[in-house]
């Protein structure tokens, strides 16, 4: 089974009470002169694209106001977000991609992620909606570490 990890302050879980909410509900952006991490060869493409809009997603996921949801492979870095850097409580969802298909969840990974280190894959409803909680596995609380 293959698995997607979504780290989320408790903040912000409660504010979307409990539900992978995006900012907005279209995928498909243009790209503004003078966007934080628009640059030649960074992927980006004239006019209006999905590829521009998962880029500019990874650069900030509230640039936009796009239908992104962002989830990594690596739990280790779904844990960071979820506790900002280990300064907060968060949530961990784990996701089972098997059923993505069914309940109408896309995938988008780009070769051009702006941190690659992040293991970043952007999902999205494709109804422009929450992600579905058929999808979701887990939801776990994690703490941030007491030094």
């Amino acid at each position: 089974m293959k698995k997607l990890y979504r780290g989320v302050s408790a903040e912000l879980d409660a504010l979307n009470q409990g539900i992978l909410k995006p900012y907005g509900n279209t995928v498909s952006s243009s790209v503004d002169f003078g966007q934080e991490g628009a640059a030649f060869r960074a992927g980006y493409t004239w006019g209006e694209s999905l590829e521009n809009g998962v880029l500019a997603h990874q650069v900030d996921s509230g640039m936009k106001n796009l239908g992104f949801i962002s989830t990594s492979t690596s739990f280790e870095v779904a844990r960071h977000f979820a506790t900002r850097g280990n300064t907060c409580d968060g949530y961990m969802y784990t996701l089972d991609v098997e059923k993505f298909q069914g309940a109408g969840v896309k995938i988008v990974e780009s070769e051009h992620s702006p941190y690659p280190d992040e293991n970043e894959i952007s999902i999205y409803a494709e109804d422009g909606g929450c992600i579905p909680d058929i999808v979701i596995l887990t939801k776990q609380f994690i703490k941030k570490a007491q030094f």
